[in-house]
């Protein structure tokens, strides 16, 4: 860690060069490097119940960001490369290590009423955490997970807008018992049509198909299908704060032969208020159907609460916070084949998840930027590992 303080020490003295010859309007750059030196210390390695291990991660980040921007187009991309050095790794992991991370975003007006998008995410990562863009990942295990989405909108009229999109995901683990019974392939389609009715509000209908596959066996297939029918109102309640609420049902169609088709409802309720020019808020609450982050279970049930805050005190200082609430129920008949068919347990049970975290980040100057931050992750399941784990990180990144 002492190589982050010339780091630091060096963009506070540039930050104070430059402070008086940069513009107040800050342009563009088209290509922008930067590195970042950060140490993420918990009480729990592994997330292990009983077991628990203090340890610290030293992380090295380089990072590449290209920048483009036209009157119809918008580009940007990035790609992170990670070395970590683990103070205390266990018996089967490497001192040091690599990870990578890379992200691209597009957007095009193809005319003045379509609209064409594309997003890909590319990860290699090690880290064991709660959930990683609303995807369970459980333990120190290396995988690779890919997500690559595309849309395109529409303007049917002038009070009228249809959106399509497909999502693809990915995820392999690199251990071959780790992988039989957690890679996971997902496809989403989706259409969603909004409507003005008022200055304020709009209504929402929306229909979906999404497509889970895992490692399956001659005669243990947990793939599944769930199609989503959605109606909803979405209402401007002050010029600052939109409210939404959805409601429909989802119908799952599953491989296994023991299995019959399901209903369900789905419920989500969102909100998103700007209060004064620093401070936003938001959260929402949904109960639905999707995969499963227990084996062998195939899917679950869940009651959600999420809630977001920003705050900014000035322009260079920023606090957010944000909480996960999760109840999901899994059914002992929801699984493929019978309970004789796997060496452990199956029952039905509930899961609760919570995730807590919040990050302070200091931007001195343009150039040099410090955070420091805090995540609680807390599992209590009566079906698969419970643990708890805190995580305390601070680390400062200087922009070229």
């Amino acid at each position: 860690m002492t190589k982050a303080i010339p780091a630091t020490v060096l963009g506070l003295v540039l930050c104070g060069v430059m402070w008086d010859v940069a513009s107040a309007e800050e342009t563009v750059q088209p290509v922008r490097f930067s590195i970042g030196v950060a140490a993420h210390a918990t009480d729990n390695r592994d997330a292990s119940d009983g077991n628990e291990q203090d340890n610290v991660d030293v992380y090295v980040r380089p990072k590449l960001t290209i920048v483009h921007e036209s009157e119809a187009t918008r580009l940007q991309f990035y790609y992170m490369p990670s070395y970590r050095f683990r103070t205390e790794p266990g018996d089967t992991e490497d001192e040091s290590s690599w990870q990578h991370d890379l992200d691209l975003r597009s957007s095009f007006s193809l005319s003045e009423r379509v609209r064409l998008r594309v997003y890909e995410m590319f990860r290699v990562q090690d880290d064991p955490a709660i959930e990683d863009g609303g995807t369970r990942v459980r333990g120190d295990q290396s995988h690779i997970r890919n997500v690559f989405e595309t849309g395109v909108n529409f303007d049917l009229m002038q009070y009228s807008n249809l959106d399509f999109l497909i999502r693809s995901m990915i995820k392999r683990y690199d251990d071959d018992d780790i992988a039989a019974t957690s890679d996971e392939d997902a496809l989403t389609g989706q259409l969603e049509h909004r409507h003005q009715l008022t200055r304020t509000l709009r209504s929402l209908a929306s229909g979906s198909m999404a497509l889970y596959s895992y490692e399956s066996t001659a005669t243990l297939d947990r793939d599944f299908t769930v199609a989503t029918g959605t109606l909803g109102l979405e209402n401007a309640f002050t010029a600052n704060t939109i409210g939404s609420l959805v409601a429909g049902v989802q119908a799952r169609d599953y491989a296994a032969d023991n299995l019959d088709a399901e209903e369900s409802p789905y419920v989500r309720l969102a909100i998103e208020s700007l209060i004064g020019e620093a401070f936003s808020l938001g959260g929402s609450l949904g109960s639905g159907v999707r995969d499963s982050d227990v084996y062998p279970y195939v899917s679950q049930e869940y009651n959600e609460l999420r809630a977001f805050g920003d705050l900014q005190f000035g322009a260079r200082v920023g606090l957010r916070m944000s909480a996960t609430y999760r109840v999901s129920s899994y059914d002992a008949d929801n699984i493929a084949g019978t309970a004789a068919d796997y060496t452990i347990a199956i029952q039905d049970g509930d899961e609760t998840t919570i995730v807590w975290d919040t990050e302070l980040r200091v931007s001195p100057c343009s150039m040099v930027s410090l955070f420091t931050g805090v995540r609680l992750e807390d599992i209590d399941s009566d079906v698969g590992q419970s643990y708890s784990k805190f995580t305390g990180r601070f680390g400062t990144s200087l922009n070229f």
